[in-house]
């Protein structure tokens, strides 16, 4: 076995072991996880039925057996009135023919749901999540395209009375590509909202919260969504 695929097979070993001890002895806050599946891809490249596969892959077939294993932790707890949350994910894909399109990925999503009276609260948060570029959009079939998605939120709340709350919130996120699509640039997004909601008795909001947003694209060709 190859060194990287030991080093991540004993760390995966190591998180499986401290998850066990650690719900043995009652930490529900802390959760650690590992994982592993192989899936099979009759048609990785997502070729025509009429193409060429040994001339577009060099090889005779485009099918693909992929490997993928995992390891992760999740923290949520409550302090007074806050509450943090965190989940962060490694994953290792690992495809048997055409090894260029191995790569690790790093997940998370983190949030803290602050307050800073029981009126006053809101949330911040952000997220990344990387995975390989489908190739209906990306036709490089000897290179390896990974694609990141990244968003940042702030939010808050504030009660004037029992039905009443003000709103307001920013957000900011961004697609980048390792390889840059002709059909999509990287991009970043921002917004920011702001309005007013009024609290039924029966638990539903009437909301009027215009977003306002501005894009900004990198590359010379392809438009953010």
């Amino acid at each position: 076995m190859a060194q990287p695929q030991l080093i991540f097979c004993m760390v995966a070993a190591s998180l499986a072991m401290t998850a066990t001890r650690a719900l043995a002895e009652g930490g529900a806050d802390l959760r650690f996880r590992a994982n592993t599946a192989m899936v099979h891809d009759s048609n990785i490249f997502r070729l025509s039925s009429g193409a060429n596969a040994q001339a577009l892959t060099g090889r005779s077939s485009a099918a693909e057996a992929i490997g993928i294993a995992g390891i992760g932790l999740n923290y949520n707890k409550a302090y007074s009135l806050q509450r943090v949350e965190l989940d962060v994910g490694l994953i290792k894909y690992s495809c048997q023919k055409f090894s260029y399109l191995n790569f690790n990925a790093i997940n998370y999503n983190a949030t803290w749901r602050w307050a800073y009276t029981p009126q006053l609260r809101g949330s911040l948060a952000t997220s990344r999540e990387q995975t390989l570029n489908n190739f209906v959009d990306f036709q490089g079939f000897n290179q390896r395209n990974v694609r990141a998605d990244t968003n940042t939120r702030f939010d808050a709340t504030y009660e004037l009375g029992a039905r009443w709350r003000l709103s307001a919130g920013l957000d900011q996120s961004a697609r980048n590509n390792s390889v840059q699509l002709s059909q999509e640039a990287d991009y970043r997004l921002a917004g920011v909202q702001a309005g007013v909601r009024y609290v039924l008795a029966s638990a539903s909001e009437i909301a009027n919260t215009p977003p306002t947003r501005s894009a900004t694209s990198t590359g010379s060709q392809g438009r953010p969504p």
